[in-house]
This record gives structure tokens, C-alpha cells and sequence, in this order.
């Protein structure tokens, strides 16, 4: 059995707390397709039904203070600049 290395998802109770994975899984969930009215946070946490519930907010909350996205305490909207950069294909998914 080897070691795990930092990119493997951390997993806890079968649930995701890798805050790098969870970051990730919400920026997808919102620029994948067409996401322009954003995602109401009762959708993201059914999408990511398999991370831990405190972890899912904390990464929210870590990615609107870093100005990835914007949370009016209902609805998660990609930023402006995040849409760009995904428009210029630096974030790929």
C-alpha cells in the first residue's frame, strides 16, 4: 500500500475534505455549461453530495473572499474575472 500524496483527495467517512477538491468542484459546477444566472447552494450541495457539509462551506467561503465567486446567501454566480479566465480557457475542465 502506498502513501498518500497531496493530490489525492483527502477522504473521510466516505466524504470528500480535500479543500482543494471541493474549491474545484464548486468553480466546475459553475462554469460548466451555461451557468450565467448561477446555482442556487441547495444545487451545489446536491451536486456534491459527497463532500463533508462544514468543508463545503468553508470552501465557499474561502473562494468568495478570493473573489472566485459571488454569494448573495442564495444563489453562487462564477466572478466576472473567473468567467473570463474560463472564456480564455486557463481554467479547463
Amino acid at each position: 500500500m502506498s502513501a498518500p500524496t497531496d493530490i489525492e483527495p483527502k477522504i473521510r467517512s466516505g466524504r470528500y475534505t480535500d479543500p482543494r477538491v471541493i474549491e474545484c468542484g464548486i468553480v466546475v459546477q459553475l462554469i460548466c455549461g451555461d451557468r450565467d444566472k448561477g446555482r442556487l447552494f441547495t444545487e451545489i450541495e446536491k451536486e456534491l453530495h459527497d463532500v463533508e457539509p462544514l468543508a463545503l462551506s468553508a470552501a465557499l467561503k474561502r473562494l468568495k473572499l478570493g473573489g472566485v465567486v459571488v454569494f448573495d446567501g442564495q444563489r453562487l454566480t462564477a466572478s466576472r474575472s473567473a468567467k473570463h479566465l474560463a472564456a480564455l480557457g486557463m481554467i479547463a475542465v
